[in-house]
Order: structure tokens, then sequence, then C-alpha cells
């Protein structure tokens, strides 16, 4: 765990370093300063990539000991990970001055998310109909 927390103190340095040097450059040239920003952000999704490992050891010690149907752990990885796709990509793309792209990317990231919540309401709304026909 103390590893952990120092990797992300690493990586929270790297990240600061690679803003001030980015910011330094784009005084210089501005393409490079937005494409040294996109290095940095693959930096940080790397070391957050790498991390899922660990959650999902996790869910499945938990899933080991209560009974929780699998499928909907899964959805809600998956809607993390969609989430921080798009929060990624649209960081990305307002850093790179292009704003109509990074909210377009917002917007189908948010219908996605519906999308694959929704077997998920179904369920629950199937519940409530069998509950309440008892």
């Amino acid at each position: 765990m103390d590893g952990d927390v120092m990797n992300l103190i690493a990586v929270s340095f790297a990240a600061v370093i690679v803003v001030l040097i980015a910011i330094k450059i784009k005084d210089m040239d501005s393409g490079y300063g937005v494409i040294l920003s996109m290095a940095g952000c693959v930096m940080v999704m790397y070391f957050v990539v790498s991390r899922f490992r660990q959650i999902t050891d996790y869910i499945d010690r938990i899933t080991a000991y209560i009974s929780v149907n699998i499928t909907y752990i899964d959805v809600i990885l998956k809607m993390i990970g969609l989430a921080y796709v798009c929060q990624f990509s649209s960081d990305l793309c307002r850093d790179a001055g292009y704003n109509a792209i990074a909210s377009q990317v917002e917007m189908a990231g948010k219908i996605s998310l519906i999308l694959l919540s929704m077997p998920v309401l179904m369920s629950v709304i199937d519940l409530v109909v069998k509950i309440v026909e008892g």
C-alpha cells in the first residue's frame, strides 16, 4: 500500500513537471506544448490502467464473500472505465483547443453510459413488477 502511495506521488510530481515544461515550450511553439501535454496524460493514464488489475482482484474477493450478481459489478466497472476514457479524451481535445470535439466526446460518453446501464435498469423494473404482481 505504501508503494502505491509513493507511486502516486511520483506520478503527480512527474505530471507537474510535464505541465511546467509544456508551459515553457508552449511559449516557443504551441504544437510541441500540446504534444508534451498529451504525453503526460498518457503517462498518468498508464498509471491508472495498471491499477485496474488490483481493483478487479478486490472485487473478486468481495463477490466471494457476498452474493452479488457479477453482471452488475461488470457493468459498473465498464461504466467507470468508459467515463474515465471519455474524460481523458475530452480533456486532451480541450487542451489542444478543440472544445467542440471535446463536447461531442462527452455527449457520446453520456449516451454510451445510459445504454450500458439499461440492462440493469430493466432488471430492477422487472423485479419491481414481480413484487407488485406478487
